[in-house]
Formats: structure tokens, sequence, C-alpha cells
């Protein structure tokens, strides 16, 4: 994905997601983002519902308790 790209789905997950969104970075090639553990349901339902993403799959899905 170019970086053009990266810049464009970026500012797509951060209109879409607003206060979903805890942290959006891009580095090295790669764009992730973290959100609640209540919202992965929602927040995935937008990434394959909304026809500017369409996402159909699902890479990586981490957690962390403190």
């Amino acid at each position: 994905m170019s970086t053009i790209q990266q810049e464009t789905l970026a500012a797509i997950l951060r209109r879409l997601l607003q206060n979903k969104l805890i942290n959006l970075q891009m580095q090295r090639g790669e764009l992730t983002i973290v959100v609640n553990a209540e919202d992965i349901l929602g927040v995935s339902k937008v990434l394959r519902d909304d026809t500017a993403l369409m996402f159909d799959t699902l890479i990586d899905c981490a957690g962390l308790i403190f």
C-alpha cells in the first residue's frame, strides 16, 4: 500500500470511527488502529460494511491485560 493510500485510509478511519479510535499509527508500511475491547465488534462491522472500506479479512487482533 502506498503512503498516499495509507493516508487516505487513515483519514477515512478517523472520520468513521471518531470517538472509538484510541490510536492510529502508520509505521513501516503498516497502518495500525487501537480500540477498546467493547468496541471491537462495532468497529469490525464498520470496517466490513462501509462502502469506502469493505474489509473482508481480519489479520491480527491482539489484547493486553494490565
